[in-house]
């Protein structure tokens, strides 16, 4: 049996599966451009950071962030073509990276202090990025309870 409002869920979950497409778009750009120029340069020196800044934190130069970056970063591109295809599990995906992205962000700080506007506003894209997915997967479980 079909709910009326079924066809307002359906605009729903399209409109949010495409905002989070393109979100993830845009922080996957940031993440891998970060995490190669950290991969080409481990010093930090050509990204503006320099090897004191890693002082009192587990790592001797950027290679591990470097790398971490790049593979959030590949991840969130795979996982914005699936939330572009509306897949059953881009909803989790989000979550999961908005969390990662929050919680690199909160290790930064943690660890090198506040550097500059770029660490508030990946912090609040990853916030964004999780609550896309959490809507995402409140308007999926209504669809199927709409559906039945």
């Amino acid at each position: 049996m079909r709910s009326d409002n079924h066809g307002g869920l359906l605009k729903y979950i399209r409109f949010f599966s495409r905002s989070l497409g393109l979100l993830q778009v845009l922080i996957s750009i940031g993440a891998i451009a970060g995490g190669l120029n950290f991969l080409r340069d481990t010093s930090g020196a050509g990204s503006g950071f320099t090897r004191e800044q890693l002082n009192g934190t587990p790592f001797s130069d950027y290679l591990i962030p470097g790398l971490y970056l790049l593979l959030v970063g590949a991840g969130t591109l795979a996982a914005a073509w699936l939330s572009l295809l509306q897949h059953p599990w881009s909803a989790e995906l989000a979550i999961g990276l908005g969390l990662a992205l929050m919680g690199w962000i909160t290790a930064q700080i943690f660890w090198l202090g506040y550097l500059n506007w770029m660490q508030p506003f990946y912090f609040v894209l990853g916030l964004l990025e999780g609550g896309f997915g959490a809507c995402m997967q409140r308007f999926r479980d209504a669809k199927a309870l709409a559906a039945n």
